[in-house]
């Protein structure tokens, strides 16, 4: 439902659970929703939630080995704010 939206800001840090909409697919395993975000060429891998994690570090930490190659893919995956 989130994904249909016309104005989702995907780098937005939700004030509720101070993390990126991003991080929160990572974080709650949702290989789905981070595939679609990596189709999207405003998402930025290293956009920090208020704990100043990086969507990318969060995959990391988790062991969420899929997450971070289509983190980490050029041009498959969301973009690094260089």
């Amino acid at each position: 439902m989130l994904l249909q939206k016309q104005d989702t800001k995907p780098n937005v840090v939700e004030t509720k659970y101070r993390l990126t909409r991003l991080s929160w697919a990572v974080g709650g395993g949702d290989m789905g929703v981070v595939k679609v975000f990596g189709e999207w060429k405003d998402v930025r891998t290293e956009t920090p939630d208020e704990k100043s994690q990086t969507p990318l570090a969060l995959a990391l930490s988790k062991g969420h080995g899929g997450f971070t190659r289509i983190l980490l893919e050029p041009g498959s995956g969301p973009r690094s704010s260089k």
